[in-house]
């Protein structure tokens, strides 16, 4: 389940940085760029974190993952289209998913 959790969190970060570029690529966005870029590339260091100390790399995918959700799901509240923010906000819930299911069974064995 490990190397799952982690292609995940790798690939999660390269699709953010992606829907970063693809904002700035299609709407000129600096904005979405940048935050683009710095939720994938603090999705990717928390797998760095997580190989010295798991637990707080864990913890701090899902507080990345929760602020683009949140992020995604205020435009979409606000009435902007689903493509890009629909699936940023998806593959965020899915990440937090991910990293909670990891959690609760590393966790089984230590009952």
């Amino acid at each position: 389940m490990t190397k799952f959790i982690n292609a995940s969190v790798i690939t999660y970060g390269i699709a953010m940085i992606a829907f970063g570029g693809l904002g700035y690529a299609e709407k000129g966005s600096a904005v979405s760029l940048i935050a683009g870029g710095v939720v994938g590339v603090l999705a990717i260091a928390s797998y760095f974190v997580w190989q010295k100390n798991p637990r707080a790399g864990r913890i701090m995918g899902v507080f990345v993952a929760a602020l683009a959700a949140g992020n995604a799901a205020k435009s979409l509240a606000g009435g902007k289209p689903f493509y890009p923010q629909g699936v940023v906000l998806i593959l965020s819930l899915l990440m937090i998913v991910i990293l909670g299911m990891g959690h609760m069974m590393s966790s089984k064995g230590r009952d």
